[in-house]
């Protein structure tokens, strides 16, 4: 007998993994009445365990029965069961009472009775009830039939997860009932022939075929549709289709947009990813009944890794006109840009080529004067002189820009490095700079600029040192900063052009850069002396408040730096900023520049936050920020949401233009979770103009059935 059994359940194991796991604990049960020690032997090759109050054979050992409270634990799961026996002279093996098999994902079948033929090949199923985690019972069938492995036909079904949360009556707040219906338990599918869909036990939608996952696999199907309302666009209803392929790891999501002002918009998605290439594709197609346009968008993503630390790439996006994205995707982007890139990388190197070209969607700008970089190639080569961490850097950078109008130039940038690091034994760091750079410009003039060629040699030597104090409790550190540099001043002659370095200003993080402008074309010239002290308290890895102030001086004024940047002075504006969590529940920050003279405020940038999880789907939470330039723009966002149990939350959101004096964007939501459905409706008031649209009112509705599907971001 027992070498019967092994072979048995080789068998089985082919047919039925679920039953598998008891008959692989059969032979362990039989050898309890061999010598102890040949038991423990065969017991460890077992991975699995078996509790049952009481195993029997009949007197020929034609039948076994293990009865009360039968057990079989494994790693692929669990059975239990009031009683399992097998007859090996017909082939039959029965499991009775309250059966259930429990996966590694917590997902549930039980049964009030199985029995599994001799062949071996089909099974009968009784009074099958499918549980999952978090929903409870979803499924129940008076009878199924097993024709081949993982695939099941179902009678007489009612599939819904809204158990919990019926009314008087059994009323469910919706249900799928269906005479027959097939199971793909490995797929995890079920396909439904003449289902009828019922709400509140009202029969509202036949499906004549209809199926829907019932596990966590992404699958093919459609998507919760979507309900809107908006001035612009009209009444407005989205309908959504998943598609997974997964023998290409790939999936598509496309959208059919319906609009009463604006006709049907069609979008579509399509992502890849393999071991070596991963693309995604989008898009968009508009036949705009108001305007009576084409309208439209595309954009392309994909990069391939040749291997670790080279890869390549394309990044591209096109609009059909500069409102578009704006309109019908709350996207405000003041231009598209689309790259083609090459890289390769190591502790040692870098060399990137890359080619950008823009799309200017400011209408109030004229294209042919857009600026492209067509090329772009930086290179790097880092040589370690010393363990210490002494090193020599040669980068290069050769650059091109190209408009259809105005000015065009093409150059080439090199700078040779040396750094030497000092690592004192009070605790001082001090590092040494020293380097030289060159550039070489050819300019294509236009009328205002000259043509011709152009180029600069810029020697500059730093030196820097901090040391950091601690306290003896070790939760306060001050840690004192100052670097002095010095170059040869008039380092910016006429005759070379500024593109890349208009955008300027002093904050905290260049303070200690020696030329604070963002581009090459301009570069800060002659002595200078930075100065910073850093504050912070708190354990090593928990900061509870970091502060920072510091500011630069120069020896003589630069009349390349912008007046507004913060170094229009000798002495510098004041840089720093704080930022504090001191409760898990609130952080916040604020960095700042302070005019030198009288303290006054020239540039700040201040949020909080209270409340925990700050996800847009989960928890309370409070965003603030309040964002101000002098002579420009003032700023405060608001973004909020609150739970107030487990069915009701609401969100909230307003973004307010403090100098004009008017709210941008006023966002009201709401959401309602039942046992099985989620109800969600936002309303949203755009009150700014951008260029020929309009302000206007959107409100939003959206009902989602829970376990019939949902949108993958």
């Amino acid at each position: 007998m027992a070498r019967f059994f092994p072979r048995f359940c080789s068998q089985l194991t082919l047919v039925w993994p679920l039953l598998a796991l008891f008959c692989t604990i059969l032979p362990t049960l039989h050898a309890q009445e061999e010598p102890q020690e040949e038991t423990q032997t065969e017991a460890q090759e077992v991975p699995f365990t078996l509790e049952a109050d009481e195993v029997s054979y009949n007197d020929n050992n034609t039948k076994v029965t293990a009865t009360g409270n039968v057990l079989v634990d494994g790693d692929q799961g669990r059975i239990k069961a009031d009683k399992i026996t097998y007859n090996p002279t017909t082939g039959v093996l029965m499991a009775i009472g309250n059966v259930d098999y429990t996966d590694p994902k917590g997902s549930t079948l039980t049964l009030n009775r199985l029995e599994l033929a001799g062949d071996l090949k089909s099974a009968t199923l009784e009074a099958i009830a499918f549980r999952l985690p978090d929903l409870g019972e979803v499924l129940t069938a008076s009878k199924a039939q097993r024709h081949n492995e993982g695939l099941y036909e179902l009678e007489d079904i009612v599939y819904s997860p809204c158990n919990n949360c019926a009314t008087g009556g059994g009323r469910k707040p919706w249900q799928i009932r269906a005479n027959s219906v097939k199971y793909d338990a490995e797929e995890e599918i079920l396909s439904y022939r003449g289902a009828k869909f019922d709400v509140y036990g009202v029969p509202l939608l036949y499906l004549p075929y209809f199926y829907h996952p019932v596990g966590d696999k992404p699958k093919s199907g459609v998507l919760p549709p979507t309900f809107g309302s908006s001035t612009s666009r009209g009444d407005e209803l989205t309908l959504s289709g998943y598609i997974f392929d997964p023998k290409n790891n790939a999936d598509y999501t496309l959208r059919t947009r319906l609009m009463s002002s604006r006709g049907a918009q069609f979008i579509g998605e399509r992502r890849q990813k393999g071991t070596a290439l991963d693309t995604e594709f989008r898009g968009s197609y508009l036949n705009d009944t108001s305007t009576g346009n084409v309208r439209g968008h595309g954009q392309i993503l994909g990069e391939y890794i040749f291997q670790p630390g080279r890869r390549a790439g394309l990044n591209a996006e096109l609009t059909s006109d500069d409102d578009y994205l704006f309109d019908f995707f709350d996207r405000n982007d003041p231009y598209l840009p689309s790259t083609l890139y090459f890289e390769d990388a190591s502790d040692q190197h870098y060399i990137g080529a890359f080619g950008r070209w823009y799309q200017d969607l400011d209408s109030n700008r004229i294209p042919a004067q857009t600026s492209h970089a067509l090329p772009s190639i930086e290179a790097e080569r880092i040589w370690d002189l010393d363990e210490k961490g002494t090193q020599l850097k040669l980068s290069g950078d050769a650059f091109a820009l190209y408009r259809d109008e105005g000015l065009n130039y093409q150059r080439l940038s090199t700078r040779l490095e040396y750094a030497k690091p000092l690592n004192l034994k009070d605790g001082s760091f001090i590092e040494f700079t020293s380097s030289l750079r060159g550039d070489i410009y050819h300019v294509d003039g236009d009328g205002i600029t000259d043509t011709g060629e152009a180029g600069r040699l810029i020697p500059e030597v730093t030196l820097g040192w901090e040391k950091p104090f601690v306290s003896a409790t070790g939760f306060h550190t001050i840690t004192p900063r100052v670097m002095s540099v010095y170059s040869p001043r008039g380092g910016n002659p006429d005759d070379i052009p500024n593109e890349d370095s208009v955008a300027y200003e002093l904050d905290v993080t260049n303070l200690f850069q020696s030329s604070r402008f963002a581009g090459l074309d301009r570069v800060e010239t002659g002595p200078q002396v930075i100065y910073g002290l850093d504050n912070r308290w708190g354990g090593v890895n928990d900061t509870k408040l970091h502060v920072f102030l510091g500011q630069s001086f120069r020896q003589f004024d630069d009349d390349a730096l912008p007046v507004s940047g913060g170094t229009a002075t000798q002495v510098s504006d004041w840089v720093g900023f704080v930022r504090g969590t001191p409760f898990k529940w609130l952080d916040f920050s604020t960095r700042f520049r302070l005019d030198n003279a009288n303290f006054e405020s020239r540039r700040q940038d201040t949020s909080a936050a209270i409340g925990y999880d700050r996800s847009d789907k989960t928890g309370r939470f409070l965003q603030m920020s309040h964002s101000f330039l002098d002579g420009g723009p003032e700023e405060f966002n608001l973004r909020g949401r609150w739970t107030f149990n487990k069915s009701w939350a609401t969100t909230m959101r307003l973004q307010r233009d403090l100098e004009a004096e008017r709210n941008l964007i006023n966002e009201v939501g709401a959401e309602y979770t039942h046992c099985c459905f989620r109800v969600s409706a936002i309303a949203r008031r755009r009150g700014f103009t951008n260029s020929n649209i309009q302000p206007s009112t959107d409100y939003l509705l959206n009902v989602q059935l829970l376990t019939l599907g949902r949108d993958r971001e």
